[in-house]
């Protein structure tokens, strides 16, 4: 199924939570889902319209005082049942492409150094996103006690909080096992380094 479909759907079940705005679904999409599907409001907007047409989502302005009205969009029973038969539907294996990974790959092709601070990067923002992570939850578990989907959005930031702490864990070996390459890298130009040249100003006569 091709991703622009996914997206509809991810639209759809955005819709099922209540009546929201294109940057209602934005705002969702980048803090309860951030680990594992996002959208931009260049797909969000274009989407919505086409729901909206195809009978699957319904939308009303509503007017706010000094500002532009506001589109609000709301699901169907079209658009429900459309949802469903899709979460019915067998998952995909995801893709996975990481950069860091394939720089590190070719590391012999980079100082150590550089592989280390790309490392150590990748850490860095893996612990910020554990700690957002962990602050999520404990506003969910205030916020949303007793609500139906609570358990279901704590399985999938659980998911992610796995995934960052792997990462940390990750990066923390290898920090050291690079850190260990780079010694060793040392020792062996030290080994390989040529013996200073004999005294040249102590000249042999000749036939000495």
């Amino acid at each position: 199924m091709a991703r622009q479909n996914k997206s509809q759907y991810a639209l759809l079940g955005m819709l099922t939570l209540g009546e929201m705005s294109g940057y209602d679904i934005k705002k969702l999409f980048d803090t309860s889902l951030r680990n594992f599907w996002g959208e931009s409001f260049g797909q969000i907007y274009p989407i919505l319209r086409r729901l909206v047409r195809e009978g699957l989502a319904t939308v009303q302005e509503e007017s706010q005082a000094g500002k532009t009205a506001r589109k609000v969009y709301a699901i169907t029973p079209a658009g429900r049942a459309a949802l469903r038969a899709w979460l019915h539907e067998p998952v995909e294996a995801p893709t996975f492409r990481l950069e860091l990974l394939l720089k590190l790959f070719f590391g012999p092709e980079m100082p150590v150094e550089t592989s280390r601070r790309h490392v150590q990067r990748y850490r860095d923002e893996a612990a910020r996103t554990l700690e957002l992570y962990e602050a999520l939850e404990s506003r969910l578990r205030g916020e949303q006690s007793g609500h139906p989907g609570l358990p279901y959005w704590l399985i999938t930031l659980d998911y992610g909080r796995t995934y960052a702490a792997g990462v940390v864990a990750w990066s923390d070996r290898t920090l050291g096992l690079l850190k260990a390459q780079s010694a060793q890298d040392g020792s062996a130009r030290t080994r390989g380094r040529p013996a200073a040249p004999a005294d040249s100003g102590k000249r042999q006569r000749h036939g000495d």
